[in-house]
C-alpha cells in the first residue's frame, strides 16, 4: 500500500514536471514573424512572465486568493479574458519602421481560436468596431480570417488599416540570426528592444526589483554630458542633468509649458527664462515638514469693541532646493530682478514669483539657487560626467504630509513602491530601477495583485 502511494506521488510529480517543462521551457519563435523592412523590434517573453507570476503565486498564495472587499451588490466588470479567444504564443514581437509604420508599433500575427468570443470581449471593453477593426484610444485590434494584429499608435487618430492589411499578407520576413534579430534571440530577459542602429535595452522583473538597462548607440542628445554631483538618496526626490535646448522634444515640452498657467501665475515669461538659462538643473526635495501658522484677525462684539481672534493653520512646507545655471553670467538673476521676482526683505533675498512658500535666493557668476530651507541648499560633491541622474523615494514621500501637492502620487501601485532611480551615462548607458517595499515577492506579482 505504501509503495503504491509512493508510486502515485512520483507519477504525479513527473506529470507536473513534464507539464511545467512543456509550458515554460519551450523555445521562443522568431522565424517568419517580423517583416524585413523593420527598424526596431520589441520582444515580450510571455512564458517567462507567466512563470514569474506562477512562482509568486505558489510562494505567496494569499494575495491572489484573498476575497475582494467590494460590496456584494457591486456589478462585476468582465475580467481580462484575452486568452479565452486567442492562442497566445510563447513570445510576442512588436515592430516599427521609419516608413509606413512611423510612430506606430505593430505586433506579429496571432491565431484566434474563437473570433466571436474575442470580438464580444473587445466590444464589452468599449472598443469601437468598424468591420474587422476595433479601436480604443491609442490601441487598435484588427481581426482577419481567424488572425489578429495589435497596433499601438502615438496618434490615436492615425489611419493604419491599409498598413495592417499589408502585414497580414507579408511574405518577406527577417531571417533567423539576422543582425537585428540576433541580440533578441540570444537575450534571456523578460522584455528586450533592439534597433538597426544597434541600440539594445533589456527589462526584467527581478524579485522586488524592476530594471531596464541598455545602451543607445544611436544619437541620444536630449541631455548634454556635464559634470554631475552624486545624488543625495537620504531625501524624497533629487535630480541632476543638462537639457539640450535645441532638441525637438524639448521644444515640444516648452510649447506645453507655454499653454499652462505658468505665465499668468508668476507674471514671468517662460521664453525669457529659457533664454537666460543654459539647460543645467539640479533639484533636491530633502523633506516635507509640518508647520503651524498662527493667524490673527479682529472682529467686533455687540458693543463694537475690537476683539482679537487667533486661529492656527497646519502647513506642509518642503525643504527644497533648485539650482539653475546661467546662459551668460547673472542672466537669470538680472531677468528675475528686472521683473521684481527677486526682492530683498529684512536682509533676506527672496524669490517672490511663487508666493506659496518663502523661497530664498543665492547667486554667483554662473548659477542661481532657489531654496525654501537652508538645509536643502547643500552643495553636493561632483563625482562624474553624466547626462542625467534622478532619484525618487516614494516611501519617504508617503511618510510626509499628504497635503503637500508638489508630487501627485495617488495610484495604488505607488503604495507598494520603495524608491526609483534613473541614470544616463556619458556614453549613453541607461539604467532605470524601481524597488518595492516587500522583498519577498516578485515585482510582477505585486504589480498585478498588490497586497491588500
Amino acid at each position: 500500500m505504501k509503495r503504491k502511494i509512493v508510486y502515485t506521488f512520483i507519477s504525479i510529480g513527473v506529470l507536473l514536471l513534464t507539464l511545467y517543462l512543456f509550458r515554460y521551457k519551450q523555445g521562443q519563435a522568431f522565424t517568419d514573424r517580423v517583416p524585413n523592412d523593420v527598424t526596431a523590434i520589441v520582444n515580450i517573453n510571455i512564458r517567462q512572465l507567466e512563470h514569474h507570476i506562477l512562482l509568486d503565486m505558489l510562494k505567496h498564495p494569499m494575495p491572489y486568493f484573498r476575497p475582494d472587499s467590494k460590496p456584494k451588490d457591486t456589478i462585476k466588470k468582465q475580467s481580462f479574458s484575452i486568452a479565452k479567444g486567442v492562442d497566445v504564443p510563447a513570445n510576442i514581437l512588436f515592430f516599427t519602421n521609419d516608413d509606413a509604420l512611423r510612430n506606430t508599433w505593430c505586433s506579429t500575427v496571432f491565431k484566434v481560436d474563437d473570433v466571436e468570443e474575442f470580438s464580444q470581449y473587445l466590444v464589452a471593453e468599449e472598443f469601437e468596431k468598424d468591420g474587422e477593426i476595433y479601436r480604443k484610444d491609442n490601441l487598435v485590434f484588427t481581426l482577419k480570417d481567424r488572425q489578429l494584429i495589435i497596433a499601438i499608435l502615438y496618434d490615436k487618430a492615425a489611419e493604419v488599416s491599409e498598413t495592417i492589411q499589408a502585414i497580414f499578407n507579408e511574405t518577406d520576413f527577417l531571417p533567423e540570426g539576422s543582425s537585428l534579430l540576433k541580440s533578441i534571440e540570444e537575450s534571456t530577459s523578460d522584455i528586450c528592444l533592439a534597433t538597426i542602429k544597434h541600440d539594445f535595452f533589456e527589462a526584467n522583473f527581478k524579485d522586488d526589483l524592476f530594471e531596464i538597462r541598455g545602451k543607445a548607440n544611436s544619437k541620444f542628445d536630449l541631455f548634454v554630458s556635464t559634470l554631475q554631483p552624486k545624488l543625495d538618496k537620504n531625501t524624497i526626490a533629487a535630480a541632476a542633468g543638462k537639457i539640450n535646448k535645441k532638441h525637438p522634444l524639448f521644444k515640444v515640452i516648452l510649447q506645453k509649458i507655454k499653454r499652462s498657467k505658468f505665465d499668468r501665475t508668476t507674471h514671468l515669461s517662460i521664453d525669457s527664462i529659457f533664454n537666460a538659462w543654459n539647460g543645467s538643473l539640479r533639484f533636491n526635495l530633502k523633506s516635507i515638514e509640518s508647520k503651524t501658522d498662527t493667524i490673527i484677525t479682529y472682529e467686533y462684539d455687540d458693543d463694537f469693541n475690537k476683539v482679537e481672534k487667533v486661529t492656527t493653520q497646519e502647513l506642509a512646507v518642503p525643504k527644497l532646493m533648485v539650482q539653475l545655471e546661467d546662459e551668460t553670467p547673472r542672466s537669470l538673476l538680472n531677468y528675475f530682478k528686472g521683473k521684481n521676482a527677486i526682492q530683498i526683505f529684512e536682509e533676506d533675498t527672496l524669490f517672490t514669483a511663487i508666493p506659496l512658500y518663502k523661497f530664498q535666493v543665492t547667486s554667483d557668476m554662473d548659477q542661481l539657487k532657489i531654496y525654501t530651507r537652508r538645509g536643502a541648499n547643500k552643495e553636493l560633491s561632483k563625482k562624474e560626467i553624466s547626462k542625467l541622474k534622478g532619484y525618487l523615494n516614494i516611501e519617504n514621500y508617503n511618510q510626509n504630509p499628504h497635503k503637500f501637492s508638489f508630487l501627485s502620487i495617488e495610484h495604488s501601485f505607488f503604495e507598494i513602491v520603495k524608491d526609483a532611480s534613473i541614470q544616463v551615462s556619458d556614453d549613453n548607458e541607461f539604467l532605470l530601477q524601481i524597488n518595492l517595499k516587500d522583498k519577498s515577492r516578485n515585482f510582477l506579482g505585486q504589480y498585478i495583485k498588490p497586497s491588500l
